[in-house]
């Protein structure tokens, strides 16, 4: 089940919802522009990781990889409806993929990096064709 953590006797009252996923295989970030999706790519470990923390971050060994990959079915949905949940029009679904082949969206991100190659891009040619340029 799900607890709110903003719970009256949490003295930091944050405003997100906190659930432990078991059984992890795969983690994915779904960018989305204008309830289109327009990338996605696959975490992949890249360095040991420093922490014991189960987050797949760049500061824990982990990197995005935009090549080639068979994506699960669903993940184009799953992003969309949680950007539109969220009210954004644009940015990233941070969303996992559990062993008995759910999908979890886990956090939406309106300003997500644009560092990685070609992201940048994407948003800019998706932002051009909205507006007709």
């Amino acid at each position: 089940s799900l607890f709110p953590s903003h719970d009256r006797r949490n003295s930091w009252n944050k405003d997100f919802w906190v659930q432990k996923i078991p059984n992890i295989i795969a983690e994915y970030r779904q960018h989305i522009w204008n309830g289109q999706a327009i990338r996605r790519g696959r975490k992949v470990q890249t360095e040991q990781p420093w922490r014991k923390l189960e987050v797949r971050s760049r500061n824990n060994g982990w990197t995005l990889d935009y090549g080639p990959f068979e994506s699960p079915r669903g993940l184009r949905e799953i992003g969309k409806a949680a950007m539109k949940a969220c009210g954004y029009i644009g940015g990233a679904v941070d969303i996992v993929q559990t062993r008995d082949g759910k999908l979890w969206a886990l956090e939406c991100n309106s300003a997500p990096s644009l560092r990685d190659d070609g992201t940048l891009m994407v948003y800019v040619n998706a932002i051009k064709k909205q507006v007709g340029g």
